[in-house]
């Protein structure tokens, strides 16, 4: 990873901490120009250290590094914003985020866009529908890896979506309309299609498809791999329980 030898007031949040010797922190830092970045926080977990209270998943931070190796030092962490009010469902939907930063971000590649909606998801989790903020950040971050759903035409004919039609969307092609001979797909309306495009809050049989829709991707592109939020909060919540439901 090209990391500068020295970065000073870095926008950052950390997506994951593990300890380091007796008194250090090895942390994932989701940073505005620099993508992933690993630091090591040396004596962060020692009683009188700055760092102990300000190196916390979900804080706003400010950010000040250096070193030229793939592991660099953390010099300085600020707190730079009002940290989230997260707890319950909205929390784990929270931690589930960052499991998927940590999964599909490549350490040293900037995500200037996928970082304001990470910002915007982390306000919005502690709002009245975490679930549908979810959703957005969902079909952001496939956006931002090259995965992004297509969402305003089918693509035979490239037809406009229309809200009240009903179509079938090809994983890694796009939507179809339903019924369309040859084609096995994810039944999807398109008033789903079309407020996943806009951001527009939909009705409640809209966003189950929407979950299904991103959902059946995202387990595709993970290979079998699973998520530990999820089943922790199924754990919590119960077998019928995903990770933004509550």
């Amino acid at each position: 990873m090209a990391t500068s030898r020295k970065v000073q007031r870095q926008p950052a949040y950390i997506l994951a901490r593990h300890p380091f010797s007796e008194s250090s922190l090895v942390l994932d830092a989701f940073c505005r120009d620099h993508g992933r970045v690993p630091l090591m926080a040396k004596g962060a977990r020692r009683l009188k250290s700055p760092h102990r209270g300000i190196v916390q998943a979900f804080f706003p931070l400010a950010l000040d590094w250096s070193g030229r190796r793939e592991l660099v030092t953390l010099v300085r962490a600020e707190l730079v914003g009002a940290v989230p009010r997260l707890a319950g469902a909205p929390l784990m939907c929270a931690w589930y985020a960052n499991e998927l930063l940590l999964k599909f971000l490549h350490r040293g590649d900037p995500h200037e866009a996928l970082f304001s909606a990470y910002e915007s998801l982390l306000a919005e989790l502690a709002e009245d529908d975490p679930e549908w903020a979810l959703r957005r950040f969902e079909a952001a971050l496939l956006a931002d890896v090259g995965y992004g759903l297509v969402l305003e035409r089918e693509v035979i004919g490239q037809q406009p979506i229309e809200a009240r039609r009903g179509y079938l969307y090809i994983i890694g092609r796009g939507p179809v309309e339903d019924g369309a001979a040859g084609f096995v797909g994810t039944p999807v309306r398109g008033e789903t299609l079309l407020a996943l495009h806009s951001g527009a809050r939909p009705g409640t049989a809209a966003r189950r498809e929407a979950k299904i829709l991103i959902r059946t991707l995202l387990a595709g592109l993970m290979e079998g791999r699973h998520l530990k939020s999820r089943s922790v909060f199924m754990q919590m919540y119960g077998p019928q329980a995903a990770v933004d439901d509550g």
